[in-house]
């Protein structure tokens, strides 16, 4: 299970008991949780910004690695405006199950006013994220299925703020909800060594 707030990734038995608690890094979590979003996000120079935590959690193909997805930028890698933490840069996490290893990549949204909500593993080391606008019911306009590749992706594990020039993981395009100006094809990102 993924606690957005957190955030966490915490294993449960078939009985509901919690049987483990995965150690994310430390630059993931706020220093000063707040029940107030905006106090929070302003009482906080790293880690999640509020409701924008660990939105997506998949299984891998294997079954040996959880694969989390931020919904949006932590505080440290997007910018603020205003009472928003605005960014492209999202973090992708794997856990290996036997032994709790991790390794960390990014992933980058289409827009600064989308975020992440689905995650899917396809095969080893690709997945399919499904990435939407803020909105919800009849204002909801848009969404984007995108399939990434982690291979050849750089594995930022230990890099607690983003450097401006890092590439995120490579995608393709599967399916978009409309076609936001200025997006078509040539928005893949290509990953980096």
């Amino acid at each position: 299970v993924s606690d957005e707030y957190g955030p966490e990734i915490l294993e449960f038995d078939a009985a509901g008991r919690e049987l483990r608690s995965f150690p994310l890094p430390a630059y993931f979590r706020v220093q000063q949780p707040d029940g107030d979003r905006d106090r929070e996000n302003a009482g906080n120079r790293v880690g999640r910004a509020s409701n924008r935590g660990m939105e997506c959690l998949a299984l891998s193909t294997d079954g040996k690695a959880l694969l989390g997805l931020m919904q949006g930028p932590l505080l440290q890698d997007g910018r603020r405006e205003g009472k928003k933490i605005l960014g492209r840069r999202c973090r992708l996490l794997e856990v290996q199950l036997g032994s709790g290893a991790l390794r960390e990549f990014v992933y980058e949204l289409d827009s600064e006013a989308n975020g992440n909500s689905e995650l899917l593993a396809i095969d080893s080391t690709r997945l399919l994220v499904l990435e939407r606008d803020s909105e919800s019911g009849e204002q909801a306009a848009w969404r984007r299925l995108v399939l990434i590749d982690l291979s050849g992706a750089t594995d930022i594990s230990g890099m607690s703020q983003l450097p401006e020039d890092l590439a995120a993981a490579g995608e393709d395009d599967v399916a978009d909800g409309s076609e936001p100006a200025g997006h078509g094809a040539a928005g893949a990102v290509p990953s980096g060594p």
